[in-house]
């Protein structure tokens, strides 16, 4: 009779938890004359054997795992589901106390949020609160939490829903243990909970996301809690926060995923069709920024991004960008970004074509005393915005070059063919081995200071000239003749 009912309990219990590791809440802690530090409890999770490194948790210390017994029979590896008594090392009885548990390293959380799905027994006397105080008994472990209701404000006697209990200090717990609530005055039995997230952030009230990604962890299934904390955080999920909701490692999650999934870099995934998403959003956006200004030929890769960001994780738009650049549907140039084949000439009416050659004129007319862009846009004789197109056209194109006079913080605009002469002048005017300085240079070039200094620099970046202190002198390649450089 007995056999048929311990058989019958056994058929009805649920099978021992999958974890990522080995897991032993502490019931008893003694020392032992020649072994040291002794722990007992019922082992979780995985297997176990002598020299194993572990954690006491929630403290952290780490351990080594001396010997096992299993009913008094020392053992060279003992089970999940087993009574173990296990000898530690570098552990005095002090730094382990019961209610502590004893787990593998980097697979378990400890924390003061612990989210998990509430039931009030049907037999309660009184509903349960939200904002009560209990005492909540998990493992071998009793400590006092205060419950946060995420929607509504009690939970009637037979009915559940989800909760946040937030304890005094950090405790160590694992995705779908059972715990066991009690009131503190008078002492009675509330109901039970089982836990989904053991190191969960703090709990807003009413908050649909966070419901929905605490049924998805209740279910089990990886792709669910993963669409889920994708639709939270723009299309991203961290492998860590999945993995801790999945209690697996973040290699059996990712297996179980399968290809739907890609690495993001930076422990971080998301899903082919998010993915897919966020480039046909990126290219949508950046035809958008050319039908508004299409004399541009490009435009900085933050204002894209930052048009994007909020709905869609900036990570994953910086991923996409990425890919589309690698599939030549998107170009970098001088100006930025921009679509591939978006041809800013190609949209010139015929009078913009004629302003543009006017301000070309201009530029070639002022060599290296050049005028001022906002003079340049005013010849171009329309509105502000389209003669800054312009005049960003031109640089973009190659046939004029911007340069900045950083001691005026100024940009200066100049056409490519008077900075080529330049060059060319100053060879004839310092070949090697003459050396000189920038008054030197600014007499030959017939220009003002507020001229040479930038023209100089871009004479050095361009490897026609080399500084040495306050001297300048021709590169060597300068100065080859027909088969040197005659431009920069």
């Amino acid at each position: 009779m007995l056999d048929r009912e311990l058989d019958e309990l056994l058929r009805r219990s649920s099978d021992l938890p999958r974890l990522p590791g080995f897991f032993l809440p502490v019931d008893r802690v003694f020392s032992s004359t020649g072994m040291g530090t002794v722990v007992t409890g019922t082992l979780l999770g995985a297997g176990l054997e002598p020299g194993s490194q572990a954690v006491v948790a929630p403290l952290g210390r780490s351990v080594i795992v001396r010997g096992l017994q299993n009913h008094g029979v020392d053992r060279d590896f003992v089970e999940a589901g087993s009574r173990v008594a296990v000898n530690l090392r570098n552990a005095s009885r002090e730094d382990v106390r019961p209610g502590d548990v004893l787990c593998a390293p980097g697979c378990f959380s400890s924390s003061t949020h612990i989210d998990v799905r509430l039931t009030v027994s049907p037999s309660a006397n009184r509903a349960l609160k939200h904002l009560d105080e209990v005492r909540v008994m998990h493992g071998t472990r009793s400590a006092t939490a205060t419950v946060r209701l995420i929607q509504g404000n009690r939970i009637e006697p037979g009915e559940c829903d989800y909760a946040q209990l937030r304890f005094a200090g950090p405790v160590t717990a694992f995705v779908g243990q059972r715990a066991v609530l009690r009131r503190l005055s008078p002492v009675g039995t509330i109901g039970g909970a089982i836990i989904i997230d053991p190191a969960a952030t703090p709990s807003r009230k009413n908050d649909d996301v966070r419901m929905t990604i605490l049924a998805a962890a209740s279910g089990g299934d990886p792709r669910e809690i993963a669409d889920a904390l994708g639709r939270r955080s723009g299309g991203v999920i961290w492998l860590s926060e999945l993995a801790r909701l999945g209690s697996q490692t973040a290699e059996h999650m990712l297996e179980a995923l399968g290809p739907a999934y890609l690495d993001l870099g930076a422990g971080q995934i998301g899903s082919r069709p998010s993915i897919a998403a966020t480039k046909d959003a990126y290219l949508d956006q950046l035809a958008l920024l050319h039908r508004g200004s299409p004399l541009r030929s490009g435009f900085p890769e933050a204002r894209v991004r930052q048009a994007l960001a909020g709905a869609i994780s900036l990570v994953l738009v910086n991923h996409a960008e990425r890919l589309l650049v690698d599939e030549g549907r998107v170009v970098r140039g001088r100006e930025g970004i921009a679509l591939a084949g978006h041809d800013p000439f190609a949209g010139l009416s015929r009078s913009q074509r004629s302003q543009l050659d006017a301000i070309e004129q201009s530029l070639r007319k002022g060599g290296l005393k050049p005028p001022d862009p906002d003079d340049l846009r005013a010849e171009a004789d329309t509105d502000p915005s389209t003669g800054r197109d312009l005049v960003e056209l031109l640089v973009a194109s190659g046939r004029a070059v911007s340069l900045m006079n950083h001691a005026l913080r100024q940009l200066l605009v100049f056409h490519v063919d008077a900075l080529g002469e330049a060059g060319r002048d100053l060879r004839k005017a310092f070949p090697l081995p003459a050396q000189f300085r920038t008054g030197e240079a600014r007499e030959v070039l017939k220009t003002t200071r507020k001229y040479i200094v930038p023209v100089l620099e871009h004479l050095d970046a361009q490897g026609v000239t080399v500084r040495v202190g306050d001297l300048r002198h021709l590169a060597e390649d300068a100065c080859l003749g027909s088969k040197g450089r005659d431009d920069v």
